[in-house]
């Protein structure tokens, strides 16, 4: 009988190419997003694999209850928590509503929804997996990414402690750090600065990061990490 896995922001980018492959993979893939005309999108890709959508704001924690309750819960094996908003603007220009939700959508989504697939998964009695996709942006500091940042930094954080809370229950709790990834929220520019000052001098793809999703399946020992894939990165700069 095939498990369950929730995909978050599962319309575009990265979030599109993990649903895909864990549909591939024999997964039913439960797809959240906002977007719903991105949602049937991704469904005429899987063509008559099993995915199921949920429209709906990852940052309502009663829309997550609900979604739940629709679903086998009894075979949620997998999460990832993916979705994520970002904005290119100085602190000292910020708004109120682009910190808000930033925090909203980036940090308080996946605590939601850890802490409602965490009870869950719980009451399987079966290994069970959470994957937060943070950013190398929670791990140093970037210009005009202030509420990204914060938000990205503290889902590094709150993979850590909710892989201590959550051990007992034998669910892993990862998070995956990716640099330079080409999606449509990468800035053109961006691709001039990795092929200058980044190690490998290459971006990584959305299947590198669906690659690591399924990777870490594997991976019985893994919990409480923050898996850098940023072609180098945070090694530093070259000039």
């Amino acid at each position: 009988m095939s498990q369950f896995a929730i995909v978050t922001g599962a319309a575009h980018g990265m979030g599109q190419a993990i649903a895909l492959r864990l549909v591939n993979e024999g997964y039913i893939v439960v797809a959240v997003d906002l977007d719903e005309e991105g949602l049937d999108q991704l469904e005429q890709k899987t063509g008559d694999k099993s995915l199921i959508k949920k429209n709906g704001d990852v940052g309502d924690s009663t829309f997550i209850k609900q979604m739940l309750s629709e679903i086998d819960s009894s075979r949620l094996r997998l999460l990832v928590n993916n979705a994520g908003v970002r904005w290119a603007t100085s602190i000292l220009h910020s708004t109120d509503e682009e910190w808000e939700t930033t925090l909203r959508v980036n940090l308080s989504g996946p605590f939601y929804f850890m802490r409602e697939t965490g009870r869950v998964m719980a009451e399987t009695e079966s290994e069970c997996l959470i994957i937060n996709v943070a950013s190398v942006a929670g791990l140093v500091g970037f210009n005009n990414r202030a509420s990204y940042c914060a938000s990205k930094g503290g889902l590094v954080m709150l993979t850590k402690a909710a892989a201590m809370d959550l051990a007992p229950n034998n669910i892993r709790v990862v998070a995956i750090c990716p640099g330079f990834v080409n999606t449509n929220m990468t800035e053109d520019h961006a691709h001039t600065l990795v092929d200058k000052h980044v190690p490998l001098g290459k971006s990584g793809s959305p299947n590198d990061i669906a690659q690591a999703v399924v990777d870490l399946t594997q991976w019985p020992v893994a919990t409480g990490s923050a898996i850098v894939l940023d072609s180098g990165l945070t090694a530093g700069f070259r000039w």
